[in-house]
């Protein structure tokens, strides 16, 4: 079940903010994990003020998605949980609220890559994360459903 939240619950603020370490930590060998655990406590700060999708089964979270306006801020789903079709129901559900979306992706974060592209997102352009170092690509989808 996936739901909406503009303020999280203080377990589940931890828990997510786990997702996003451990995940990470995961996707990224080519970044210093100390980069990541240096953040944390601002992603954590960070992510109380975002728009955030859970999903939950039998009361537990495995997974969300961070918005900001229109920017996607990551999806992020725990290991034991992964190929299951969570991300795609994740971003699904945000395509219906919105005309566009927008994210960045490590150049070097194939599967992330290979998954945005399959869900009809484009590579609009490339950019050096001054952070990190390390190439971004600026990813973009916009709904083919006419508003008028």
């Amino acid at each position: 079940m996936i739901e909406k939240k503009q303020k999280l619950m203080v377990n589940e603020l931890e828990t997510i903010s786990n997702i996003w370490l451990d995940v990470n930590i995961e996707a990224h060998h080519f970044i210093k994990e100390s980069y990541w655990t240096e953040n944390y406590i601002s992603v954590k700060e960070s992510l109380n003020k975002a728009i955030i999708y859970l999903y939950k089964q039998d009361g537990n979270v495995y997974a969300f998605l961070g918005m900001v306006d229109n920017y996607i801020a990551g999806i992020f789903v725990d290991k034991r949980f992964r190929k299951k079709g969570i991300g795609k129901e994740l971003l699904s559900t945000v395509k219906k609220e919105y005309k566009s979306l927008e994210l960045s992706v490590y150049v070097k974060n194939v599967p992330a890559i290979n998954f945005y592209l399959s869900q009809g997102f484009n590579c609009v352009s490339k950019e050096l994360d001054s952070e990190t170092l390390e190439e971004e690509c600026k990813m973009q989808w916009i709904s083919s459903v006419s508003y008028d």
